[in-house]
């Protein structure tokens, strides 16, 4: 398949009914899916996360700017794409908030890839200052999930 093929692809999606095509031959997979706002598309085995709403990630990396951190505050990323979960359960609540204290080795949040729970856990002692995503939120990799700062 080449660059043409796939551009007529894109086409074919865009002005059909279609909201997502996979295709899948040998080492050659391209993933086609359309929302209200846009169509993404990649090849060669890329895995792709669902689409994250136009602006959702330049809204929390304003947040993150716009509010000022300490230069000892610890920034906990996502080491993986995946879904933010802020509980173990629907019904539980949530393993941190604002204003904890945690220690290291304590779970924060679980994210979710390919159907495993992946637990992400506190690297160091502080207090949880900001949770940036929001529960079940597509996180992409290296994604800041929480700022701690130190206990006082």
């Amino acid at each position: 398949m080449n660059v043409e093929d796939i551009i007529k692809l894109i086409d074919k999606v865009d002005t059909t009914g279609i909201t997502e095509l996979k295709i899948k031959d040998d080492d050659f997979k391209l993933y086609i899916s359309k929302n209200s706002s846009s169509v993404v598309y990649t090849e060669n085995s890329v895995p792709i996360p669902n689409v994250v709403k136009q602006g959702a990630v330049e809204s929390i990396l304003e947040k993150v700017e716009k509010e000022s951190t300490n230069e000892n505050d610890t920034v906990v990323k996502s080491p993986l794409v995946g879904i933010y979960y802020q509980s173990s359960d629907p019904k539980a609540a949530p393993f941190v908030s604002v204003g904890q204290k945690v220690q290291e080795g304590d779970v924060l949040c679980i994210i979710e890839a390919m159907k495993i729970f992946n637990e992400i856990k506190s690297p160091t002692n502080g207090i949880i200052k900001k949770i940036l995503p929001s529960n079940l939120e597509v996180i992409e990799y290296d994604q800041e999930l929480f700022i701690i700062g130190d206990e006082e």
